[in-house]
């Protein structure tokens, strides 16, 4: 089942503003190492290794991927690191820093009702004191491999996580708790917020909500700021004021802010059919937005997606179903090139 994909309310937001990209904003020179490229829920196939390769090629120096809950321990106190182990040797041979996703519950411990509309691991776990171990061992585990944790993806939305503000912010309390007890100088990142407008609530609710729970205050349980960009260039300002609004709000404006997941599907922006057209304008907005989003304010951006999956092609790969780079993967490269002469 998948585990990270761009959502349809997403997806439409992108057709709707993207058959036209629009003029770049002024960006200043970006640090060295201000670009990573995320998975997609595909850290586990075969061909992972090679596109973590190839992202080492282009000089990129961090890589956002799941360790996730369902795949480390399949069954109740049952461990099982042996495909997650692979995959952060790959990382460690093409010398890439890794953000880890904790996530989602699994099909033994969630909440989610009996026959479920939706995915059972995107409800909050049952007993977050399996949770808490779950977390416990992964962390202990990669400590010397991996120091920066993201809590959950996109937990504003109910296709991730099905649950209450008061659950995540209580959840993102004893994950904080319990990765500084095993490895006080790691750090602890905000579950990318999707920060988009929905009917019945604003994109800023839920981080409002977080920040202001009365028993576990968001604010005190993580060290780095994160939400996802998928919208016009000329959007992100505004995205930019109102989620730093709200950590003024509470007091935390100094908090650096990551955008853990931006992209383009290269099929959004088609022109008659044309993938080399759409191709070109991905790498485009690729090479306008990334780095405005820098000179807004984030101290990293990382790409959705690095490679494609086989079974389920999404457009965002900057590496197709056979690994091929596209346009996008070569200005991503030039982008992190230039930024490596300037620093």
């Amino acid at each position: 089942m998948p585990k990270l994909t761009l959502l349809p309310t997403t997806a439409l937001l992108v057709l709707t503003l993207f058959f036209n990209v629009s003029a770049p904003l002024q960006a200043a020179a970006a640090p060295s190492d201000a670009y990573g490229v995320g998975f997609g829920a595909e850290e586990l196939e075969p061909q992972t290794p090679r596109a973590l390769e190839l992202a080492s090629q282009a000089h990129i120096d961090w890589v956002r991927l799941g360790l996730y809950w369902q795949d480390v321990e399949p069954s109740p106190g049952q461990f099982d690191f042996q495909a997650d182990d692979a995959v952060i040797a790959s990382t460690r041979a093409n010398h890439l820093n890794v953000l880890a996703i904790l996530a989602y519950s699994t099909p033994w411990n969630t909440s989610a009702p009996a026959d479920p509309p939706d995915n059972l691991t995107h409800y909050p776990p049952r007993d977050y004191g399996e949770w808490a171990n779950y977390v416990a061992a992964v962390v202990t585990r990669y400590k010397a491999d991996v120091h920066y944790w993201e809590v959950w993806n996109e937990p504003d939305l109910a296709e991730f996580w099905n649950g209450t503000p008061a659950q995540y912010a209580a959840l993102l309390a004893i994950t904080f708790s319990t990765i500084k007890q095993i490895d006080p100088t790691a750090t602890v990142v905000l579950g990318g917020q999707a920060f988009v407008n929905m009917p019945g609530h604003m994109a800023s609710d839920f981080l409002t909500h977080i920040l202001g729970d009365a028993d576990h205050p968001a604010g005190a349980n993580f060290d780095i700021a994160a939400f996802h960009f998928y919208l016009r260039p000329d959007q992100a300002p505004q995205d930019f004021e109102e989620f730093k609004a709200v950590l003024t709000q509470f007091g935390i404006d100094n908090r650096p802010i990551w955008i853990t997941e931006a992209g383009l599907p290269s099929w959004a922006i088609v022109a008659n059919g044309n993938p080399d057209s759409g191709f070109a304008a991905q790498a485009q907005w690729l090479d306008q937005t990334l780095p405005s989003l820098v000179n807004l304010g984030a101290s990293r951006v990382f790409w959705f997606q690095l490679d494609e999956n086989p079974d389920a092609p999404s457009g965002f790969g900057l590496l197709g179903p056979d690994l091929n780079p596209r346009p996008a993967y070569e200005a991503l490269q030039s982008l992190v090139s230039t930024s490596q002469q300037r620093a």
